[in-house]
């Protein structure tokens, strides 16, 4: 399984229409197996331990991304 697959999956999730509203249109009702059979549906290869890493590992990013644009910069100081 690959943790490699479940970021291309999530990021098609974002960025691909069709995806994205596959995803959305079962939003409440979705688990990580349901994400997972999806993911699989359309090509990619991961668990539901991989996905979970993969959430994290974004999340983590964009957190990452957001305190550094929070920062002030040196001519901002």
């Amino acid at each position: 399984m690959s943790e490699k697959q479940a970021l291309h999956f999530l990021s098609a999730v974002r960025e691909n229409r069709a995806v994205h509203e596959l995803v959305a249109g079962r939003q409440d009702e979705l688990t990580l197996d349901d994400l997972v059979a999806i993911g699989a549906e359309l090509g990619w290869q991961f668990d539901a331990g991989d996905l979970s890493q993969a959430f994290r590992h974004e999340w983590t990013m964009r957190w990452m991304h957001f305190r550094a644009r929070k920062r002030p910069t040196a001519t901002e100081a």
